[in-house]
C-alpha cells in the first residue's frame, strides 16, 4: 500500500471478484471462421443464428477426428480456434441419424483467418497493445480476448446446454417460479479481461428470467391466469387474451410431437384441430390428420395451436416449450419483486458462491479439458486489491454544513439552501378508495407542514379528478389555483400569462394510465410540474412524514429552488473548479425490445451554477438503437450559450461531460464521432473551453468485498467513497471504481468511470473527488447515489 502514501482517502485492503490467469497459451492458435450454410439443394443461404450451430460444429468435428484434433474452440456464432492447422475448403455435415437420409445436411466453409501467438496476448496487457479508441480494423485485440473467453467458457456452457457466445450460463438450481409461464434461474457470469500487467478472468452471480420448460397447454393457462383448461378452449371469444398469448409466445422455441424437432413459434391459430387444409386431393382438418398419420387423438381440437413459418398448423397439446430460453421483455410489478428476490445475495454469500464455482462446480476451471488442452491456468484465489475510502464531502443547507455519516445524512429541522416560491399550487384526486377524503386531507396537511421551509403564499385548492377525463380535471385544478391572483404586467403594459407553481396528483395504488396522462399534460400539454402521489404511500401513516419530506424536497427542485449543495474542504481544488466548470450528462433512451418503429431519445443536460445543483435540459430524437449521439455537438453549444447568457458573457473555462450507457466495444465510435464533433464546435468559443469526456459503466460484474469485515458496514458491503485505480484498470486509458454508495440490500456495485478525454490533464485523484462530490448532488436525495447526479438527470 505505499504507493497509495500521500493520496486522498484512507488506505484500505479489498478482495474482487475477478481471478489471475496464471498460465496463457504458450502455442500459437489458428483463428477461422467457420460460415454455416443451409442444405446445399436449397441454396446457397447462410443458415440462422441459433443453438443449431453449436450441435452442426460438434458433429463435424466428430465426423472429421483426423482434421480435428485436438478439438477446435468454438465461440458458437462464426469464430472457431485450433492449435493445429485445418485445411481451408467446405465440409459436409450430416444431422440426420439416418445414414441414407437427404434432410439435415449443411455445409461448413472454413477460412483462415489470422494467427494469434503467445507474444499478441502479452501485447494487450501493456499500455502499447491496448488501442480501444482506434477504429477496429483488423481486430487482432478482440480476437485473442475472444480466444480466451472461448476457452474459459467452453467446458460449462457445453455441460449445462447454453449459447457458447454468451458470457453467463444458468441452471436450474435453486430456480424460483414466477408468474405467466416464466421461472428465475440463477446462474454465472465469465468475462475474460486484460489489463496492466496480466489477464483476468471476472466472475459473478447472475439471474435471468426464462421461459418455463412445459407443456405449451400448461403455460398459455399461467400466461392467462387461468385454472383449468375449459377457458382455454374458447379463448377466440376474447381478443384480448389472444393477443396477450401471441405476444407471448411468439419467436418461442418448442418440440413438436411425434419427432420432438425444435420449431420456432410465428403465430397462434385458434381452434386449431378443427382447421382444415388439402390433402391427397381432399380437405382433412388437423385433428383428423394427426390421427391418421401419428395415431396422436387430440384431446382438445378446440385449443388454440401454432404456426412456425408456413401454412401448417400443429395443436398446442403436441408442442412443449425448449428448456433454457432468456425472457428479455419487461417483467410485471409483481414478478420483479420476485426477481429481485432471487438474485439479491449479501456480499459473503455472493463471494463465497463465485470461489466454490471457480474451484470446483460449475466452472470447473482446474479440470476443464478445453483449458488444460490450451495450456490455460487460472488461480482458484480472488484477487487482493488496495483501494481507497476517499473523505466525503459536507452537504450545505441553508442553516448550515452537515457531516455526513456512511454515505447519508440527516435534514430534520434544516432549511433549504434557495427555497421557491409558491405562489398557486393545488392537488387533483384520483383515488376513490375508502375514507379517501380524510386521508387526503391528513396527507396534505403533513406535506403543507414540511414545505413551510418554502416561501408559500397560499394553501392548496383540492379538485376531485375523473379518471376518465384527467386533462379536464387538470385543466379545472390550474384554473382555480390562479383565481385571485393580479398577473404582473410586462414591458408592453399588457398582463402576462401566469401558471400554477405546480399540481399534485393523487393517483389510486394502481394507476400507470393515468400517470402517464397527469404527466403529459404537466410536461407536454400545459407546462407546469406535477409530483404524482399514490394509495399505499401517502396514505402510510407509519412512513408518512419521511414521505412528505421526500416530496417536499422534490416539489422545491421542480419549483425552481435549490435543496442543498456540496461543500469540500478547504484544501482541495474542486470549490475553485466547480465555480468555473459547466458539468453535464449524456444518455440515450432506447424503446423497448423489439420495437424498431420509435425512435431513441438522446438527453443531455448541462449545469449552469457554480455548484451543480440547477441543470438546463436538451433532448433530440434518432434513429432506434442508436447509441452514438447525432447532434451532441448542436446540443452542447446550446447549453454552452445558456451558461454564457446566465453569467454575464463568461464561458466555462472547463467542461466535464459525464457520458452514460456507452461499452467498451463502443469507446472508438464515441471518440470519432461525440469527441471529434465536440471539439470541432468547441473552436467556435475564444476562449475555447477544456473539454474532459468520462464514460460512466454500470452494467459491469466487477465487485468488491472488505478483505477484514470489520472495515465494511453492517450488511458487509465496502464502506462509501471506496475508489480501486489499480490492480484491475485498463492498460492504456485512465480509468477507476468509485462505490459512492451505501447498500441496503445485496452487494453493492461500484461504477466504472473511463476517462476518454482529459483537456486540462487533471489528476487521478481530482477527477476521483469530483465524481465522488457530484454523488451528493442529487437533489432529491439524502444519501450519496451510485453515479454523479448529471447522469441520472440525463
Amino acid at each position: 500500500m505505499n504507493n497509495l502514501q500521500g493520496r486522498n482517502g484512507r488506505p484500505v485492503n479489498v478482495v474482487t471478484n475477478s481471478f489471475e490467469i496464471k498460465r496463457l497459451p504458450m502455442r500459437q492458435f489458428h483463428h477461422y471462421d467457420a460460415i454455416i450454410k443451409q442444405d446445399p439443394a436449397k441454396g446457397d443461404a447462410p443458415l440462422p443464428p441459433g443453438r443449431r450451430y453449436r450441435e452442426i460444429i460438434e458433429t463435424m468435428q466428430n465426423s472429421y477426428p483426423k482434421v480435428f484434433t485436438p478439438r477446435a474452440s468454438y465461440d458458437g456464432n462464426k469464430n472457431m480456434y485450433s492449435t493445429a492447422r485445418i485445411p481451408s475448403g467446405n465440409f459436409t455435415v450430416k444431422m440426420s441419424p439416418n445414414p441414407n437420409s437427404n434432410r439435415g445436411v449443411y455445409e461448413v466453409r472454413m477460412s483462415l483467418v489470422s494467427t494469434i501467438q503467445p507474444s499478441d496476448l502479452q501485447r494487450l496487457i501493456t499500455h502499447e497493445g491496448a488501442d480501444v479508441l482506434g477504429a477496429p480494423t483488423a481486430n487482432l485485440n478482440t480476437v485473442a480476448v475472444n480466444l480466451l473467453q472461448v476457452i474459459v467458457s467452453q467446458g460449462p456452457h457445453i455441460a449445462f446446454n447454453f449459447s457458447l457466445h454468451a458470457k453467463s450460463f444458468y441452471t436450474e438450481r435453486g430456480a424460483r417460479d414466477l408468474s405467466g409461464g416464466l421461472v428465475a434461474w440463477k446462474g454465472f457470469f465469465q468475462s475474460v479481461r486484460p489489463v496492466l500487467g496480466r489477464f483476468i478472468v471476472n466472475v459473478d452471480t447472475t439471474t435471468a428470467a426464462f421461459y418455463k420448460p412445459i407443456e405449451l397447454l400448461s403455460c398459455a393457462m399461467e400466461v392467462l391466469g387461468l385454472r383449468n383448461t375449459r377457458p382455454l378452449l374458447h379463448i377466440g371469444e376474447d381478443k384480448q387474451k389472444v393477443d396477450k398469448l401471441r405476444r407471448f409466445l411468439k419467436g418461442v422455441a418448442v418440440y413438436v410431437k411425434p419427432t420432438n424437432r425444435k420449431k420456432i413459434i410465428k403465430d397462434i391459430v385458434i381452434e386449431a384441430g378443427y382447421q382444415e387444409f388439402p390433402k391427397d386431393g381432399k380437405s382433412i382438418t388437423v385433428e383428423a390428420h394427426y390421427l391418421a398419420s401419428h395415431g396422436i387423438v387430440l384431446k382438445y381440437p378446440e385449443a388454440f395451436g401454432v404456426k412456425f413459418g408456413g401454412d401448417a398448423i400443429f395443436p398446442a397439446e403436441v408442442c412443449k416449450i425448449v428448456e433454457g430460453q432468456r425472457y428479455k421483455r419487461k417483467l410485471s410489478p409483481e414478478d420483479t419483486t420476485k426477481f429481485m428476490q432471487q438474485s439479491v445475495s449479501k456480499p459473503a454469500e455472493r463471494m463465497r458462491a463465485i470461489g466454490e464455482a471457480v474451484r470446483g462446480m460449475p466452472l470447473n476451471y482446474g479440470t476443464s479439458s478445453w483449458m488444460q488442452e490450451a495450456g490455460l491456468e487460472v488461480s482458484a484465489d480472488p484477487i487482493t486489491l488496495a483501494g481507497r475510502e476517499l473523505v466525503a464531502p459536507r452537504v450545505r443547507y441553508g442553516s448550515g454544513s452537515l457531516n455526513v455519516s456512511r454515505g447519508a445524512w440527516n435534514v430534520v429541522n434544516q432549511k433549504l439552501s434557495a427555497p421557491a416560491r409558491i405562489r398557486a399550487w393545488g392537488a387533483v384526486v384520483f383515488d376513490a378508495s375508502p375514507n379517501f377524503q380524510q386521508k387526503v386531507e391528513s396527507f396534505l396537511a403533513a406535506v403543507t407542514n414540511n414545505m413551510r421551509r418554502l416561501e408559500i403564499d397560499r394553501e392548496p385548492i383540492k379538485e376531485l379528478g375523473n379518471p376518465y377525463d384527467v386533462h379536464a380535471s387538470l385543466n379545472n385544478a390550474a384554473r382555480r389555483a390562479l383565481e385571485g391572483i393580479q398577473p404582473p404586467k410586462g414591458p408592453d403594459g399588457k398582463y402576462l400569462k401566469i401558471k400554477p407553481t405546480f399540481i399534485i396528483a393523487v393517483l389510486p395504488r394502481d394507476a400507470p394510465d393515468i400517470r402517464k396522462q397527469v404527466k403529459q399534460w404537466g410536461d407536454i400539454v400545459y407546462g407546469v410540474p406535477t409530483q404524482c402521489v399514490r394509495a399505499g404511500k401517502y396514505d402510510d401513516q407509519r412512513g408518512q412524514d419521511q414521505y412528505c419530506n421526500n416530496i417536499a424536497l422534490k416539489i422545491n427542485i421542480k419549483a425552481g429552488g435549490v435543496n442543498s449543495q456540496v461543500e469540500t474542504a478547504p484544501q482541495t481544488a474542486l470549490n475553485a473548479i466547480l465555480e468555473n466548470c459547466m458539468i453535464v450528462g449524456c444518455d440515450v433512451s432506447h424503446p423497448a425490445p423489439g420495437i424498431t418503429h420509435r425512435p431513441s431519445i438522446a438527453s443531455l443536460v448541462a449545469s449552469y451554477d457554480p455548484g451543480a445543483t440547477k441543470y438546463r435540459t436538451y433532448i433530440d430524437a434518432q434513429l432506434p438503437r442508436q447509441e452514438v449521439i447525432d447532434r451532441i455537438d448542436e446540443m452542447l453549444k446550446a447549453a454552452i450559450e445558456n451558461y454564457q447568457a446566465r453569467h454575464e458573457g463568461v464561458l466555462p473555462q472547463t467542461i466535464v461531460i459525464y457520458r452514460d450507457g456507452v461499452s467498451e466495444g463502443e469507446f472508438w465510435r464515441i471518440n470519432e464521432s461525440e469527441i471529434a464533433k465536440i471539439d470541432a464546435m468547441l473552436q467556435v468559443f475564444n476562449p475555447k473551453p477544456s473539454l474532459v469526456f468520462i464514460v460512466v459503466g454500470k452494467r459491469h460484474h466487477v465487485r468488491f468485498f472488505p478483505s477484514d469485515r470489520s472495515q465494511g458496514d453492517k450488511n458487509g458491503n465496502c464502506n462509501p467513497g471506496l475508489v480501486v485505480d489499480k490492480g484491475i484498470v485498463h492498460s492504456k486509458l485512465m480509468d477507476f471504481y468509485l462505490q459512492s454508495h451505501s447498500g441496503i440490500i445485496g452487494t453493492s456495485r461500484p461504477s466504472h468511470y473511463i476517462v476518454l478525454k482529459n483537456g486540462p490533464q487533471w489528476s487521478a485523484d481530482l477527477l476521483q473527488e469530483l465524481s465522488y462530490a457530484l454523488c451528493f448532488v442529487y437533489a432529491i436525495a439524502t444519501r450519496s447515489v451510485s453515479i454523479p447526479a448529471p447522469v441520472y438527470c440525463a
